[in-house]
């Protein structure tokens, strides 16, 4: 400021010598321009002073920023600190938490092992607990029930439960809310007054009698008032005779030119040509070996006990020879069965000696399979090698109509075939919860007593009063239908309850897969409830293979069931299979090929023959 006045005083001496006029103008002027310099300097003075001010503030608020950043800078590097120490904690909580997840595994593991164990070793003894009702319990699944007190609204009823039950771990039943249902129970009464004895049995009076008359020493003057009789039932063992049969010859002249010709009978029929042995031996042989069981090596030594030495091939080429004559029969057995429209099937192992077998493994099982019709009273059996589902085409190739069967699955796939309505047996239902006793006794007590007991009931009574098959038929509809449905109701709802795998659960799970096939029966009067009609038939088989083990070949067992087919049936139909093989053995040889039907046992008229005139030389 200075410096410009002192500018403006000198240019105004050098500028003397223009006008005062112009300088005092250029004076006013700049003296205005001066103060707004002034002015001007003052505001920027100001406004200096102002952005000092904010500069200052700007720099506390760096400073306060900057403070603030290294806080936060600190703050961060302890945070990282701590993370970095937290990792390390949290390495080592998941060090100890593997550590820990490997011991509950562990534990779990040995947990699920123990669980195993346990229920292994509940179903061993209840395995154990079967074998040894097997050996030394009863074989009998009858179930006798103590009546309960009559109810007072009506004296005649019984009145069950239908229990709600829930089962724990070890498949025992907690019994909760109760339903009450009508239950039916077989009620054995026993009466108080037991009778008489009736004393001795009269022995049969067609037995010859022998009179063995008792001296004694009679005193003079004794009078004779009666006679005291004994009899005692007595035995002669196996007698053995030689049946000598003879044909007389003769000559008679033929011509004129004197030639003559030889005149004698023809031989009697004999079912085996140039055999020493006669019918009554080889029917003899079959009776013993195949009815009452008897290996033929005993039969062998029965016959050296009376000094007659036959050889062991010897007997066995008898019997096979005479079975084979059989043969025909059985097939036409077989094919009256096929015909019938209802078959009961089942099938049992039948051991027979394989050559071909590696050595030490010269046994097979084979398979006798039988079939049989109740309402006929016929069975059939056939040997087959397996067991597989081939064989079962086979054997019932072209059959329609019922099929009743156990569950087997070959049968099952059979059943599926057009024409064939397959029945499942419900004595194979029911065994399941007896043996189910041991594991749920409850559960299975009430199965039996208020599903089966009562659906048993009903075919007892049909039985007893001699119903028709349509009157069953109607009266399964009204009562028996209900039962089953109720069955299966309750099945669905408690097989949810109880543990899979557990006798129970197997129980359930067999009769609710196969309720449709165990109704089946329901339907027409002419079914059965199971399947024991042929069950029983394969009784006498298994007998016999405890006592000979086994059949020769595969062929001998075609020949066991050929013989079995026809013993079976002459059982069946209340015929005597020893007279009947030996009038059949009589007769086949000249019987009519077309009429051989005419000599199985359900079509049997034994006709009476006279050929030999017996006599007995010293």
């Amino acid at each position: 400021m200075i410096c410009f006045l002192l500018f403006a005083y000198v240019y105004m001496k050098r500028s003397s010598s223009h006008k005062t006029t112009d300088c005092q103008l250029q004076l006013s002027a700049a003296l205005q321009m001066i103060a707004m310099l002034e002015q001007t300097v003052m505001s920027l003075q100001q406004a200096n002073q102002d952005l000092a001010k904010s500069h200052i503030q700007k720099d506390i608020m760096i400073a306060d920023r900057n403070q603030t950043i290294t806080t936060l800078l600190a703050k961060q590097k302890l945070d990282a600190q701590t993370i970095v120490s937290l990792e390390e904690k949290n390495q080592q909580h998941l060090l100890l938490i593997g550590k820990l997840n490997n011991v509950v595994s562990e534990q779990l593991n040995r947990l699920q092992k123990n669980k195993n164990d346990l229920f292994d070793y509940k179903m061993l003894r209840y395995q154990w607990m079967q074998l040894r009702k097997m050996i030394y319990g009863r074989r009998s699944e009858k179930r006798f029930i103590t009546a309960a007190p009559a109810d007072a609204e009506n004296k005649n009823s019984v009145q069950g439960r239908l229990f709600d039950v829930a089962a724990d771990h070890e498949g025992s039943v907690q019994l909760k809310d109760a339903k009450k249902m009508k239950g039916r129970m077989v009620v054995v009464a026993k009466n108080a007054d037991p009778l008489p004895h009736p004393g001795r049995h009269a022995l049969p009076e067609h037995l010859m009698r022998c009179v063995i008359k008792v001296d004694q020493d009679v005193p003079a003057g004794a009078v004779k008032v009666g006679t005291e009789r004994t009899e005692r039932l007595a035995v002669q063992m196996m007698k053995l005779y030689v049946n000598v049969e003879e044909r007389d010859i003769y000559i008679v002249k033929a011509d004129e030119r004197g030639k003559y010709k030889q005149l004698i009978a023809a031989p009697a029929s004999h079912p085996i040509p140039k055999c020493k042995a006669d019918i009554t031996l080889l029917v003899m042989l079959l009776i013993e070996k195949f009815i009452y069981h008897m290996p033929l090596y005993r039969i062998q030594q029965r016959f050296k006990q009376y000094s007659i030495d036959l050889k062991y091939n010897t007997l066995s080429n008898w019997i096979n020879a005479t079975i084979d004559v059989l043969r025909p029969l059985w097939e036409l057995l077989w094919e009256d069965l096929m015909k019938s429209r209802y078959v009961h099937m089942d099938e049992t192992k039948f051991r027979v000696l394989d050559k071909t077998r590696a050595k030490g493994k010269g046994s097979h099982n084979g398979y006798l399979w039988v079939g049989g019709n109740p309402v006929l009273k016929i069975v059939c059996f056939t040997y087959k090698k397996g067991r597989c589902k081939g064989e079962i085409k086979d054997i019932l190739s072209g059959f329609t109509g019922y099929l009743h069967t156990d569950a087997y699955s070959g049968y099952d796939e059979y059943g599926k075939q057009p024409g064939v309505i397959h029945l499942h047996c419900l004595d194979h239902s029911r065994r399941y919860f007896v043996e189910s006793l041991n594991n749920d006794e409850q559960r299975s007590n009430y199965a039996l007593d208020h599903f089966y007991a009562p659906l048993y009931q009903i075919e007892r009574e049909c039985k007893d009063q001699g119903l028709s098959y349509d009157e069953i038929t109607e009266v399964r509809q009204q009562r028996a239908v209900p039962i089953l449905n109720a069955l299966r109701e309750w099945i669905t709802t408690e097989i949810n309850e109880v543990i899979e795998g557990t006798p129970i659960y197997t129980a359930m799970a067999y009769t609710l897969k196969r309720m449709k096939q165990l109704m089946e029966y329901c339907n027409d009067g002419m079914l059965s409830i199971s399947n024991m009609f042929v069950e029983q038939a394969i009784r006498p088989t298994k007998v016999g293979l405890k006592n000979y083990l086994f059949a020769g070949s595969h062929e001998h067992g075609e020949r066991a069931a050929i013989i079995y087919s026809l013993i079976q049936t002459c059982k069946l139909q209340g015929i005597d299979p020893d007279a009947y093989l030996h009038d059949v053995l009589l007769r086949i040889n000249d019987h009519k090929q077309n009429k051989l039907w005419e000599l199985l046992p359900q079509n049997w008229k034994p006709q009476p023959r006279n050929i030999y005139t017996k006599t007995q030389s010293a």
